[in-house]
């Protein structure tokens, strides 16, 4: 509401068990991340709650989206190939839209707890695409927002390398203080440079440090008890719990 991004999106990348956080054509990406952190601390300090109506429009937006995956016979025979590979089980989809269904209030402040705060700790990955002139100041300033140290900057020629070398960690040691950052030029595309932060190693879930540490889920869900129960009742296994 305040002009800071364009549009967001929470993706739940089941199969590589990562959830992503996406702000896009953001006037201030500094701000506009501050202003989601805040949204989250909101909500999982109790000073902000989730209505039902609110609820049920999330819920009726995430139905749309897993019907419409499999609306057309191609689609839905694809996705049935698919689940050979997969190994999900042939009725995923219903199984899917029932269990989304039944999820109550409780049921998303305790997944906002226990799987969103992580998204803004400083182990978990942060990625910035932006415009060469502004390369520099967005490292610095999200930097100190997200690990309290400037991103590196890389280079676009050095994307590749970096990217897909082995698994070589990234961190803001191998690139040095702000002094050494240098704004990349733009091809004639104008392709942007690209900053990252952050070990790749966050849990998420209860494996939580730093940030999310703070917000602790006290639900039922969160008793050992209740989770030996579930893990012995006979239910379909999601993708990703």
């Amino acid at each position: 509401g305040a002009g800071l991004t364009y549009g967001s999106a929470l993706n739940n990348l089941s199969e590589m068990e990562q959830l992503q956080l996406t702000l896009y054509r953001c006037g201030d990406a500094t701000a506009a991340y501050a202003a989601a952190k805040e949204i989250i601390v909101e909500y999982a300090s109790g000073k902000a709650s989730i209505s039902q109506i609110d609820l049920d429009g999330a819920k009726s937006s995430l139905t749309y989206s897993i019907i419409s995956n499999t609306a057309s016979k191609p689609t839905a025979v694809s996705s049935q190939w698919v689940a050979g590979y997969t190994g999900v089980q042939a009725d995923y989809t219903a199984w899917l839209l029932s269990q989304v269904d039944e999820v109550g209030t409780a049921d998303a402040l305790h997944a906002l707890k226990v799987h969103l705060t992580p998204l803004f700790d400083s182990a978990a990955v942060l990625v910035v695409s932006s415009p060469a002139g502004k390369a520099k100041e967005l490292a610095i300033s999200l930097g100190e927002a997200h690990t309290g140290e400037p991103l590196p900057v890389l280079m676009e020629d050095e994307l590749s390398a970096k990217l897909s070398g082995g698994g070589t960690t990234l961190n803001v040691g191998q690139f040095g203080g702000p002094e050494e950052l240098q704004p990349l030029p733009t091809t004639e595309e104008g392709a942007p440079t690209m900053t990252t932060s952050g070990t790749g190693k966050s849990a998420g879930g209860h494996g939580k440090s730093g940030f999310s540490k703070q917000f602790k889920c006290e639900c039922p869900k969160c008793d050992p008890a209740f989770q030996v129960k579930i893990a012995f009742s006979g239910k379909p296994k999601p993708l990703m719990s």
